[in-house]
């Protein structure tokens, strides 16, 4: 029983440290409330100098959450998830206009 109890508090820790990390990505809905830009800043040097370090870069990301937004909101795409928003990325061939967002919804 204790061995279940820990293993628990350990995927919940893991959890609370996903969210940090990718919690202003997950979804549509999620990036338009996070748009403060400091906020929003700060979210994308996180994750640039973290988990997805090298591969995207921070600048470049929240120029591309706050133009997907804007995008999204012209063509009443309301409450997509995340995995909707990168299929939506994929579908439509906006990953040339998307690249960094496209790696950050992908990890």
């Amino acid at each position: 029983m204790d061995a279940t109890f820990s293993s628990l508090q350990e995927r919940f820790k893991e959890m609370k440290a996903f969210k940090s990390d990718f919690g202003f990505l997950c979804g549509h809905k999620c990036m338009q409330k996070s748009i403060d830009m400091k906020t929003l800043a700060s979210h994308c040097a996180d994750l640039a100098n973290g988990p997805a370090a090298g591969d995207i870069s921070a600048y470049d990301l929240e120029r591309e959450i706050t133009s997907f937004v804007g995008f999204a909101s012209t063509r009443n795409l309301h409450g997509l998830s995340a995995i909707q928003c990168l299929s939506y990325i994929h579908k439509h061939s906006l990953v040339d206009l998307y690249p960094n967002l496209s790696v950050a919804l992908r990890i």
